[in-house]
């Protein structure tokens, strides 16, 4: 089967080389006869037989049907010439040729080298072979008087003409035939691509309001009948939501005059079949009529569905790694190789070490480690250089929480590479319970073993006393069991101190309560002392009008009576304002929560901070959001009032001029997480950088010992982190800020 195809093959190329001899052959007959002069011009007498001999040579495949197609131009041989004349110089001339453009055709890259080429290969054919053959067989035939160069110039200038319109329309003829196969090259690869690539490209007739498109996007996109459709038809398959921004960008570059610029935009499309695709369009105009008024436009449709689609997925994908990141138990660090600086860390971060993320991120690593025993840095280091070579690391470690409290744990550290990012993955689980109690069972391994190692002992060396010895044993086990009768004891002593520890510790909180209660009552009874002037001003004017009544009312008197309605009803007003701002903060007790407007609550507390503010100190609300929450009223006003309490104390006595309390309330993103921000500034002294890290510890201060117990803080720590937020205190550069976060997430 496979020799009758290749035969076939071989007479079909045989029949296409005959044919093709054939042809030229007889091509250069009937150009022979096919004579043009210019009157009364010499040697202007040509014929374009050379052209199809010259023409012959790029598609024939070897100098044999050359040979052959100068034979059967021999034929053409005028009576009064030679026949084997005109073969040899045809062959030869021929051959050369063939043989010069199988050495220069892939020298030549552009148009105007093959028209050079053509045109000194034409001259060399003519002059070095055609004539110089024909004029040494004409002399062989005694045809010609005697071989000199005269003859060879007379010659020459006889054939100037045909040599000149031959050279001309062969360097034409290929350069035309180069630049067809140029064309159709790029034809063929633009097709490729289009067809490969699924490129749409159209073209749009603004006049008429029609669009001509390719047909194998037409087919890609699988619409039925000829690919020329109406701008409406066109309209109404972009998806709904797009067609508002679409219409606006043909508007603003498609159909202004003389704008060169190229449209590009991204969209959904739907095919014939109603699937939706997303596609990059780009588009431009090409044609302006007289007024620079666009008449048409083109462009091309590419398109990005599989991009869009792995882009969604690529997002899920991201979506559910950091929910599984996150809720992992364990604490997972991504650290850069280069530094083995933390790039990303999970929530278990919080509870294990106590540490906010935002409080890690960038730092190094090694900086978590403790300082205790042999958990040198140079240790955790090399084992994070081993991990970096692909030898994966699991052993046991010690780390420092955000209070310096030394932790065991398990470290796993393992090199990743993921797109192209690379990353040290550390995955930390807390082992300290768990390594305590192993050590303590150790110690009490260790502890039996000597004791059986020295019973043993006494065994050996006591043996004739067996009974003795077992009596010994009896009291040891004796031992044992008073033993952990004393470690239950202690245990049960232990227990009793923590719960007395719990009781004074909220005996202190209640202290505190207390003390914030004492502010409030101060605040309030200043408050209240103002509008009871007013009300006993009025009072003592309205006795004045009664006895001036008994004697008869005067014009003067009628104004003390205004003024008194007047000065008693801003009194009650007053007072009922600062009953509703008291009733808003202490109203809800217990253990439940109210949904509180912030900023309300903010105002509500400050009001009462007014009278103890200093006469040089100015106070200012930035109330930015009005965003309500739900809180434990009373908790976030003991907490809300403590670091007020430290703000006005630090203000007091402070000698600065332009004193300021400035109280914010804003929202802020962190770590894509949306917080209400509560702030309490104060131009007050800075506190020490030593310190920063200790103001929320429990009785920690730095007031006299009459003047705080270093609770308030602490305290309102605890609150605010019952609300699952967070307190950060920052030294400005003209004063302190303290602020409480409070997540949106959670409460929403």
């Amino acid at each position: 089967m496979h020799f009758k195809q290749y035969q076939n093959k071989i007479l079909k190329k045989g029949l296409n080389q005959v044919v093709l001899i054939l042809g030229f052959g007889l091509l250069s007959i009937i150009l022979s006869y096919l004579r043009f002069e210019i009157p009364g011009l010499t040697g202007s007498i040509s014929d374009l037989r050379e052209v199809a001999i010259l023409s012959s040579i790029v598609y024939l495949p070897n100098i044999l049907s050359i040979i052959a197609v100068s034979f059967i131009t021999s034929f053409s041989t005028p009576p009064d010439g030679i026949f084997y004349s005109t073969f040899l110089m045809h062959a030869v001339g021929g051959s050369f040729v063939y043989i010069a453009l199988r050495i220069f055709r892939d020298k030549l890259k552009n148009i105007f080298s093959v028209s050079i080429f053509w045109f000194f290969l034409v001259l060399i054919y003519y002059l070095v072979f055609l004539l110089p053959i024909m004029i040494l067989t004409y002399y062989l035939e005694n045809l010609a008087e005697n071989l000199s160069f005269g003859l060879y110039l007379s010659v020459v200038k006889s054939a100037k003409f045909e040599i000149i319109t031959t050279t001309l329309v062969i360097v034409l003829f290929m350069a035309l035939k180069y630049t067809r196969e140029g064309i159709k090259e790029k034809l063929d690869w633009l097709e490729f691509i289009i067809k490969e690539a699924n490129l749409g490209f159209w073209s749009w007739n603004l006049k008429a309001k029609t669009l001509i498109y390719h047909k194998h996007w037409f087919k890609f996109m699988k619409f039925n009948g000829e690919p020329i459709v109406s701008q409406e038809f066109i309209l109404n398959q972009f998806h709904p939501d797009d067609v508002v921004s679409i219409n606006q960008i043909i508007k603003n570059t498609l159909h202004q005059p003389d704008n060169k610029e190229i449209a590009s935009y991204e969209h959904r499309f739907y095919d014939g079949e109603n699937k939706l695709k997303w596609f990059l369009t780009k588009g431009k105009i090409v044609v302006y009529d007289k007024e620079g008024i666009p008449l048409s436009a083109m462009g091309i449709h590419v398109d990005i569905t599989p991009q869009k689609l792995a882009n969604e997925e690529k997002l899920l994908s991201e979506r559910k790694y950091r929910e599984i990141f996150h809720a992992a138990k364990d604490i997972i660090f991504l650290l850069n190789p280069a530094n083995f600086a933390i790039q990303d860390v999970n929530n278990a971060l919080l509870y294990v070490l106590q540490y906010d993320t935002i409080d890690l991120l960038e730092q190094n690593f090694i900086q978590l480690s403790s300082t205790e025993d042999n958990f040198s840095v140079e240790n955790l280091k090399t084992n994070l250089e081993s991990a970096l070579i692909k030898l994966p690391q699991i052993f046991e470690w010690k780390l420092a929480t955000k209070k310096g409290k030394s932790i065991w744990v398990e470290i796993s550290l393992s090199y990743s590479e993921s797109l192209n990012n690379k990353y040290l993955l550390v995955i930390v689980r807390d082992k300290h319970l768990e390594k305590i109690n192993q050590i303590e069972l150790e110690n009490y391994k260790l502890h039996l073993e000597e004791l059986v190692q020295e019973k043993t002992g006494e065994v050996i060396r006591l043996n004739e006393a067996l009974t003795k010895t077992n009596a010994e044993l009896n009291s040891g086990n004796n031992q044992l069991v008073i033993l952990n009768e004393e470690i239950n004891a202690q245990k049960e002593n232990l227990e009793a101190t923590v719960n007395e520890l719990r009781s004074m510790q909220m005996q202190l909180i209640q202290s505190e309560k207390l003390a914030s209660i004492g502010t409030l009552v101060s605040g309030v009874a200043h408050e209240i002392n103002n509008p009871l002037n007013f009300i006993s001003g009025g009072l003592t004017a309205l006795q004045q009008i009664r006895e001036e009544l008994q004697k008869g009312l005067s014009a003067d008197s009628s104004d003390i009576l205004s003024f008194s309605e007047s000065a008693i009803s801003e009194g009650l007003h007053r007072a009922t304002k600062i009953v509703e701002s008291l009733m808003s903060i202490s109203v809800t007790r217990g253990s439940f929560k109210k949904m509180i407007k912030i900023s309300q609550f903010v105002e509500n507390n400050v009001y009462f901070f007014k009278p103890q503010l200093p006469e040089n100190v100015k106070l200012e609300f930035q109330i930015k959001s009005d965003i309500s929450l739900p809180i434990y009223v009373d908790k976030m006003h003991q907490a809300f009032l403590n670091i007020l309490d430290n703000a006005l104390f630090e203000l007091k006595h402070s000698a600065s001029e332009g004193k300021k309390l400035i109280v914010s309330v804003f929202e802020k993103t962190i770590d894509n997480r949306n917080y209400l921000v509560i702030s309490i500034y104060n131009t007050g002294k800075l506190i020490p950088e030593d310190d920063l890290n200790k103001v929320f510890e429990a009785f920690y201060t730095t007031k006299n010992p009459n003047q705080g117990k270093g609770l308030g803080l602490a305290i309102s720590y605890a609150i605010v982190k019952e609300h699952n937020g967070f307190i950060k205190i920052l030294n400005r550069p003209k004063g302190v800020e303290v602020c409480i976060y409070l997540p949106l997430q959670y409460f929403s």
